[in-house]
């Protein structure tokens, strides 16, 4: 049977890529390794806490003026 190069070209690439080592962020990958699987099952949800903590600060530090700076934010997109 005669040799397909492509295959034996794939399969090398293969074990290259599987040889990688994992990545390291010096001393933030055990916080790193915690925090990335509640992204990767549910993003929305620290999304939708993150934007709601925004909106209240916003409100906090420029009161009933937010308003006009969301009305300002709509008309330019």
């Amino acid at each position: 049977m005669k040799q397909d190069k492509t295959y034996e070209s794939l399969v090398k690439k293969m074990n290259e890529v599987s040889a990688l080592s994992p990545q390291t962020l010096g001393p933030f990958t055990s916080v790193y390794r915690v925090i990335i699987p509640f992204f990767k099952r549910a993003p929305w949800r620290p999304l939708m806490l993150g934007s709601f903590a925004v909106t209240v600060i916003m409100y906090m530090l420029l009161g009933t003026s937010v308003v006009i700076v969301v009305s300002i934010l709509q008309h330019g997109f």
